[in-house]
């Protein structure tokens, strides 16, 4: 159906760029009136058709970069990584093992999306600005500027960012479940407990991990 449909408004592209008007004009009467689900639910709808009929495509690009790009990415997000763990949980570098690779790998994930996102949105105003100098010279270039995926893009661009954004915020809720991966419930840092992991923290310090949702540090003193 929905090929039957972009077959037909590209052959009439006069009619994409009035439709797109259209759009973003339904899109801000639900916001103006507070409907921001409805507002919200018809703005990703670009985004999914994107997605559902481009998912072959964007997936041979995350195929590319997992074979060709997650080796180096993963290289410095180790790096960024064990230094940030130990920076915000002040945990010496030497007690950080399996926690420091699982962050590391949340991380290059989160960067290589970002990373193939910047691709097609710099890909795209490149086009963009191209092909609009070179309509000046002849239609060709005006038939591409006015096809309805290219007058869609943008809503697909900022509909990608936006789903994006959130795994940032998830990353840093996991960044405690990481720490639990060198965290063992026999230490001396403490008496055995059936929900408490400990790690330690330095030669003086542990940390005392009670494994609720999220999980509870606290800090105990422990003499190594």
């Amino acid at each position: 159906m929905w090929k039957n449909i972009s077959t037909y408004l590209n052959k009439n592209r006069f009619l994409n760029t009035p439709l797109c008007i259209f759009f973003c004009f339904i899109i801000l009467y639900f916001i103006f009136n507070q409907y921001y689900f409805i507002a919200e639910v018809i703005f990703y709808i670009p985004t999914t058709i994107y997605i559902v009929t481009h998912y072959k495509r964007l997936l041979s690009r995350i195929k590319k970069w997992i074979l060709l790009g997650f080796g180096v990415l993963f290289f410095f997000s180790r790096i960024y990584a064990e230094k940030s763990l130990s920076y915000i949980y002040g945990i010496h570098p030497e007690y950080l093992n399996y926690s420091v690779s699982i962050y590391a790998t949340l991380v290059a994930l989160y960067l290589g999306i970002i990373l193939i996102f910047l691709y097609y949105f710099v890909s795209y105003e490149i086009k963009s600005y191209w092909w609009g100098f070179l309509s000046f010279f002849t239609s060709k270039y005006q038939r591409n500027t006015q096809s309805l995926e290219f007058c869609f893009a943008r809503f697909v661009m900022i509909g990608m960012f936006s789903l994006i954004m959130p795994l940032s915020y998830a990353e840093d809720l996991l960044r405690d479940y990481c720490i639990i991966a060198d965290a063992y419930p026999v230490s001396d840092c403490g008496e055995k407990y059936k929900d408490v992991v400990y790690i330690r923290k330095n030669n003086a310090q542990c940390y005392s991990i009670k494994l609720t949702i999220p999980p509870v540090f606290n800090i105990v003193e422990a003499e190594k």
